[in-house]
């Protein structure tokens, strides 16, 4: 195995900084987890650098089985299927079916929850953190916290963005009152652009050995607007306040917003 015991031991203390985060809602805990992210990252990449250096010095002195290595850690060895036009279409219909389902049991999870609770939806809250009265009332994000949203998120943009993500943080300081002012408008309304539902999705193999054929065996990877991860700071901001349930339904009902687009919708869905 490539990964070092250092990396492990970072993993296993993310994990464990992760769990006290989730069954506490601490803010304090939450930066330790984040700081326990990039640190377990680190050694992650430099383990996983480490290992093919090694590979790649250790067959130095044979031309053909350096380029062998090589190849290999390219994924250059690997036998690519090509599908017909018919197949991509059958396998597309069959990732369709699969995942609309997969939102709609989950939709059906969300109520069959929130129907356990009586009608106020907040009343199980615990109090917010500086506060002794309980969560009634939810501020959107001003303009200083959306600005540092901006500047701490990664630079990579995604293939439906509009705008790229360089230019938003490049320019910070135009954007942060504009997206400001939409989760403005998104509190006030109770509504979310439904173009920034929107996200690119790539179904990926949970396991290399597993079945291809099998949908069940794929998770879908979901590449959003950059706005809508600029969201994603707001949602973990509202799971600071919220207790264990409502945290889950969050979740849920973000999971669900974040798998039900770009799939080619059916006349019964």
């Amino acid at each position: 195995m490539w990964l070092s015991e250092s990396a492990k031991e970072t993993k296993r203390l993310r994990q464990r900084l992760e769990r006290r985060w989730k069954s506490k809602g601490n803010k304090n805990d939450y930066v330790e987890y984040r700081r326990a992210c990039r640190a377990a990252n680190n050694e992650i990449i430099t383990a996983r650098s480490n290992f093919y250096k090694d590979r790649i010095t250790e067959a130095a002195g044979d031309p053909r089985r350096r380029w062998s290595v090589i190849r290999d850690i390219l994924h250059l060895t690997e036998v690519k299927a090509y599908h017909t036009p018919d197949d991509c279409r059958k396998l597309a219909d069959a990732f369709s079916t699969f995942f609309v389902d997969k939102i709609r049991k989950t939709k059906e999870l969300i109520k069959a929850r929130r129907s356990v609770h009586d009608s106020i939806p907040l009343q199980h809250d615990k109090p917010a953190a500086n506060s002794n009265l309980p969560l009634d009332e939810l501020q959107p994000p001003s303009i200083d916290e959306v600005f540092k949203s901006i500047t701490n998120m990664s630079g990579k943009s995604s293939p439906i963005d509009s705008i790229p993500t360089s230019i938003i943080k490049s320019c910070a300081d135009v954007f942060a009152p504009l997206i400001a002012h939409l989760a403005k408008l998104s509190f006030a309304e109770v509504k979310f652009p439904t173009r920034y539902k929107t996200a690119s999705i790539t179904p990926l193999l949970k396991k290399k050995e597993s079945d291809p054929q099998v949908t069940a065996n794929y998770r879908p990877v979901s590449n959003l607007h950059t706005i809508s991860k600029i969201r994603r700071y707001w949602s973990d901001y509202l799971c600071h306040v919220f207790d264990h349930t409502l945290k889950i339904l969050l979740i849920l009902t973000v999971f669900s917003h974040r798998t039900g687009v770009h799939i080619p919708q059916r006349r019964h869905c």
